[in-house]
């Protein structure tokens, strides 16, 4: 192949990517908020099982009322507080006995299933609110 024919097949590359490229823009231009939020729901659904999602729905709305009142800096401190709640555990586990990863003791489930939901809760008050096991909450305070 001759340097011609190399500059040829390399425009020829080039603009089929263009083409890809603006049909890819062009689609994702149509696509309005209800349709993306729509599809985030569905992406978020990822592998939580019925029971778990459903009382996320009703825990994460309990949670969101109980914070209604509570101004934006309190709600800001609690949802560090519980990242570092959730975060620690877990890196405990795995630093100090990596055999103990995924052990559960009493009430460890629970504590945690309620520290997730009452930081769903507090995300739930920031713009665009927030997705997660196949719901959206948002609260416009």
């Amino acid at each position: 192949m001759d340097a011609e024919e190399e500059t040829r097949v390399a425009a020829r590359i080039a603009a089929r990517r263009d083409r890809e490229r603006a049909a890819r823009d062009a689609k994702w231009a149509a696509t309005t908020d209800e349709e993306l939020l729509r599809m985030r729901i569905e992406e978020s659904r990822g592998d939580l099982d019925p029971v778990t999602t459903t009382f996320l729905g009703l825990a994460v709305q309990m949670w969101m009322n109980e914070m209604r009142g509570w101004d934006p800096e309190r709600r800001a401190h609690k949802g560090r507080e519980l990242a570092n709640v959730i975060a620690y555990e877990q890196a405990v586990a795995a630093l100090c006995d990596p055999e103990a990863r995924g052990t559960v003791k009493k009430g460890d489930r629970a504590r945690a299933f309620n520290a997730i939901a009452q930081g769903l809760g507090c995300l739930a008050f920031c713009p665009g609110g927030v997705v997660f096991g196949g719901h959206h909450w948002e609260e416009r305070a």
